[in-house]
């Protein structure tokens, strides 16, 4: 056979036979917000005058701080919580950290909401108390190197402590990046006995 055809038929050959498949890797799908880098800090409470132990978490959602308190031995009760203007809490009164963190300059007389209200903790007869809430209107960046506070009452939104408040009770300094592995395990503790609860109150129900 003449050069030239089998050259042709080589061609044709080649043309004519299967592809092999070549698979791309898949492109990684953008992080969900779940995914999302989160960011904690945790406190330790100083109850100075009073006694008790208590710890604050802060955790930095895509859409929200969620913010947790879990306090020991404290004066049974209501008492406001709240994010104060200056992470100091040098001074016996803890006075240093300043007023309650009120960005929008709030009227001193009007008893409105500040941003800095947290909310109500209440300690029990047994001098423990627990509370969890959701900021959509705060960030853990607006909050470092502010302190958080525990009044000695339950607060009625004003920025002065004498006016709803009552004193100082406890108070710790937001810094960054602290943690403390004394209070994630005082987490994981009120973590393992909310299960526990769960799970009694699901083996209650069942016939």
């Amino acid at each position: 056979m003449p050069r030239a055809s089998i050259l042709a038929c080589a061609v044709l050959a080649t043309a004519c036979a299967p592809k092999a498949v070549m698979f791309a890797p898949p492109t990684p799908l953008p992080a969900t917000a779940a995914q999302a880098y989160v960011d904690t800090v945790s406190v330790e409470l100083d109850f100075r005058s009073t006694g008790g132990a208590g710890f604050v978490r802060l955790i930095q959602h895509p859409d929200r701080l969620e913010i947790g308190v879990i306090v020991e031995d404290a004066v049974p009760g209501q008492h406001a919580l709240c994010v104060h203007e200056y992470g100091d809490c040098t001074d016996r009164d803890f006075l240093r950290a300043g007023l309650h963190y009120d960005p929008l300059q709030t009227d001193p007389d009007d008893d409105g909401y500040h941003i800095g209200d947290l909310g109500v903790l209440r300690v029990n007869s047994d001098g423990r108390g627990e509370l969890s809430v959701d900021k959509y209107d705060l960030t853990l960046a607006e909050v470092l190197d502010r302190a958080v506070i525990l009044h000695a009452e339950s607060d009625e939104g004003h920025g002065h402590d004498m006016m709803g408040s009552g004193y100082r009770a406890a108070c710790g300094a937001i810094e960054p990046g602290a943690s403390s592995r004394l209070a994630e395990v005082e987490w994981e503790l009120m973590d393992l006995r909310h299960y526990v609860q769960q799970l009694g109150s699901y083996m209650a129900t069942k016939p």
